[in-house]
């Protein structure tokens, strides 16, 4: 004879695994529409398979399919945040099975414990109904922001995939009094042929600014191949001031531009010369002892 407590558990972890194909669905829809469509459904899978392990004999089905159901939602959005903070979170289908498999796991054992807390089969079902409705209020509530995190460790890890393929190294120089931003990659078309990434862009904002204002004074530093002179003077307009391991570009008399040529050139353009911005010498200083970095931190300078 099989054993009540065993047939719930794995009663409870196949519902689980039931619950990974509305996952998926869910994971690759783009309006509330759909996802709440796609919750709808899932709930009516759950119902129909609770009636399925009822009409099976497992104890308390019902009851036990609806708290699997709250259950997973809740694990499900840990494990998907989990996924998303590892790295490379791959396609829907493969997120949905790092994140699914896990979470029916934990949720099993959690559902058989709610139901046990009933006294019968009908106060099993009413448990089962309130926590399937608190499950599906936070997927419906916390899903999108989860599913942006997702979507979002998949564009910065293609954006590795294509910076590392472009032959660059990661740096993101440490300007004091300032705090960084990633802004996107640069790229050429030599003689109209296939479009070439050559480098990225910084921007570097004083941490006195509290609004975002793209017209307040900052830096835009850029990384990347070097192509041509630092700084080519022009007589009684621009001027090039050598520094330890930096180049000062100044027009008549004003910082405009500092670089430093390493592995990758790094060029840190003046973007107004008021504002709490530190001075060309501070900046090409801090240009010619940035070290390397990883893609990560310069893709999202503010984790």
């Amino acid at each position: 004879m099989v054993d009540p407590a065993a047939g719930q558990l794995v009663g409870a972890f196949l519902t689980g695994l039931l619950l990974i194909v509305p996952l998926r669905a869910a994971l690759a829809t783009t309006t509330y529409g759909a996802l709440y469509g796609w919750l709808t459904a899932a709930a009516v899978m759950v119902l129909l398979f609770g009636l399925l392990l009822r009409l099976a004999g497992v104890p308390r089905a019902r009851g036990l399919a609806l708290a699997t159901s709250a259950a997973f939602a809740v694990t499900a959005l840990v494990a998907l945040t989990a996924v998303a903070l590892i790295g490379d979170p791959g396609g829907h289908t493969s997120v949905c099975l790092l994140a699914g498999i896990p979470a029916a796991a934990f949720a099993a054992p959690a559902a058989v414990a709610v139901v046990r807390w009933a006294e019968d089969d009908t106060g099993a079902t009413a448990l089962g109904v309130v926590a399937c409705v608190v499950g599906l209020f936070l997927a419906a509530t916390a899903g999108p922001s989860v599913g942006e995190l997702v979507d979002d460790a998949r564009h910065r890890a293609d954006q590795t995939r294509k910076l590392e393929a472009a032959g660059l190294t990661p740096y993101l120089p440490e300007i004091d009094g300032t705090r960084a931003e990633f802004i996107g990659t640069t790229s050429v078309r030599p003689n109209g042929g296939e479009s070439q990434m050559t480098g990225y862009s910084l921007r570097y904002e004083p941490e006195s600014t509290t609004d975002q204002d793209y017209d307040a004074p900052h830096l835009d530093v850029e990384i990347g191949v070097a192509t041509g002179p630092a700084c080519e003077p022009i007589e009684g307009y621009l001027e090039c001031r050598e520094g330890d391991g930096y180049v000062v570009t100044e027009r008549d008399g004003v910082p405009e531009q500092v670089s430093h040529d390493g592995t990758m050139r790094l060029s840190a353009m003046f973007r107004d010369d008021t504002g709490d911005l530190p001075d060309a010498d501070e900046v090409g200083r801090a240009l010619a002892d940035a070290e390397q970095s990883e893609w990560d931190e310069v893709l999202d300078p503010a984790s």
